[in-house]
């Protein structure tokens, strides 16, 4: 029995050749399980070619279009890029103590920064994965988020296929994915079984590309829409058609262009609601460190992941240490 799982994913990421080199020594008379979260036409073709097509057995659950649960509630907040880190750490001060909240953000270098950041204005149970990590580390910090010793999950897309976590409050978009198809995989980390769920998304100028996709799919499941999205579709549209327009103009028409679209852009996203107050920081950023370090080591336990083994070093202390 070959077993390819998250078919699609493994596209994305270039394991075509290595999938071909991998089939090509298994037993022709074999049984073939292709697992996709999605059906592309590169997903399709690739069925195709390592599925035995004598008896071919297609099972969908759900829509075969890309669509997010409708048990979820998907607010998204226009900003600019610059109130951002204010506005994330007012949603996430009005959340309990105990709710568990993964949020995504695009790059490893801005989990790592954010990360910090959280912990020097006072909260305490933070933990991040991404690719740099060594793999004993996210599997730490997977186990202690489940076991709700720690309740807020810093992570790349690399949580955002395969981790089920169970009574996840909130996913945070901290950052739009660059594909649609990565925000409701993100998204689906909420409501799940059965269970209600909520999404936060923060929706930036930069991301203005991205609103007719992310309006489908919010129509798809009866969300709300707010006005500023649709003024960047619009916008969107616009750019494109200007695009081809200028194609062959002169290089100071296209830059009057951009300069046109960046001014209805922050225009758009100021109407979203002015920045806001920014909380009071920490003034000695070395004694919340250290009250931060005190906080992670927990109760040793019997050996469980929220303390350091007796005689032992701590591994979220080391983890301090090399740039967590």
């Amino acid at each position: 029995m070959l077993i390819l799982d998250e078919a699609d994913r493994m596209l994305d990421m270039g394991f075509e050749k290595s999938l071909y080199r991998i089939c090509s020594q298994a037993r022709p008379e074999r049984q073939t399980l292709l697992w996709s979260a999605t059906w592309p036409k590169d997903v399709r073709e690739l069925g195709e070619e390592f599925c035995r097509t004598d008896n071919l057995c297609t099972i969908f659950i759900g829509m075969k279009s890309v669509a997010a649960n409708s048990r979820i509630k998907q607010v998204v907040e226009t900003c600019e890029e610059s109130e951002k880190r204010d506005r994330f750490v007012d949603l996430l001060k009005a959340q309990g103590e105990t709710d568990r909240v993964i949020v995504f953000i695009q790059t490893k270098r801005a989990v790592d920064e954010i990360r910090q950041d959280l912990l020097c204005r006072g909260f305490k149970n933070v933990r991040s994965i991404h690719g740099d990590k060594t793999q004993e580390l996210r599997d730490l910090a997977i186990s202690e988020f489940k076991a709700g010793t720690s309740n807020i999950l810093l992570a790349t897309d690399v949580a955002s296929r395969g981790l089920d976590v169970k009574d996840i409050k909130m996913v945070v978009n901290y950052d739009m994915p660059p594909d649609i198809e990565d925000y409701v995989h993100r998204i689906g980390r909420t409501g799940r079984a059965g269970t209600e769920g909520l999404s936060h998304t923060y929706f930036t100028p930069d991301d203005f590309h991205r609103a007719a996709g992310l309006i489908k799919i919010l129509k798809k499941a009866k969300q709300e829409i707010p006005e500023e999205l649709e003024r960047f579709a619009e916008l969107s549209t616009e750019a494109d058609d200007q695009k081809k327009r200028f194609r062959y103009s002169s290089q100071q028409q296209r830059q009057t262009f951009k300069d046109e679209m960046k001014a209805k852009l922050r225009e758009v996203a100021e109407s979203g609601g002015g920045p806001k107050a920014r909380p009071p920081r920490r003034n000695n950023r070395d004694s919340a460190t250290r009250e931060d370090d005190g906080a992670e080591g927990g109760d040793g336990g019997d050996g469980g992941a929220g303390g350091a083994d007796e005689g032992g070093a701590d591994p979220w202390a080391a983890a301090a240490t090399e740039g967590w």
